[in-house]
């Protein structure tokens, strides 16, 4: 399967959770909930020795758990979370396809596939739908 299609899959499949993270209160903080879970234990999994970073890795993990949960659960969550939502994909459609039509020299080595092209064409997507909104 080439990258565009792991890509539309991701995005199709992501539609309904969505629609849980946004109408349906208790399932999604369930689903927050087993997100943390799963982060601890690769966190877990991650540190062979239980040094400061392991201890202070576990903390922020923790904040970040009570922070998610607060915010998800304010009122306008979901007008909030949906804008997010929407400039993450721009964002990403744009880099993917001024990458793949302008492509030039590599961003970073972490991410070999990143191209200065693709990160200016994120940008320019994001902001043009920053525009609209707004």
């Amino acid at each position: 399967m080439n990258n565009f299609k792991k890509r539309l899959s991701v995005s199709l499949l992501a539609f309904p959770l969505i629609y849980v993270l946004l109408y349906q209160k208790t399932l999604s903080n369930l689903l927050i909930l087993i997100v943390f879970l799963f982060c601890i234990f690769e966190w877990v999994k991650i540190f062979k020795k239980k040094n400061a970073i392991f201890f202070l890795g576990l903390i922020v993990l923790f904040a970040f758990l009570l922070s998610l949960l607060r915010i998800y659960n304010f009122e306008e969550f979901n007008l909030t979370f949906l804008w997010l939502i929407i400039l993450t994909w721009l964002s990403d459609i744009g880099g993917y396809i001024f990458g793949k039509l302008f492509g030039g020299p590599k961003l970073t080595q972490i991410s070999p596939n990143k191209t200065w092209g693709g990160a200016i064409g994120s940008i320019i997507l994001r902001q043009f739908a920053f525009l609209i909104f707004f």
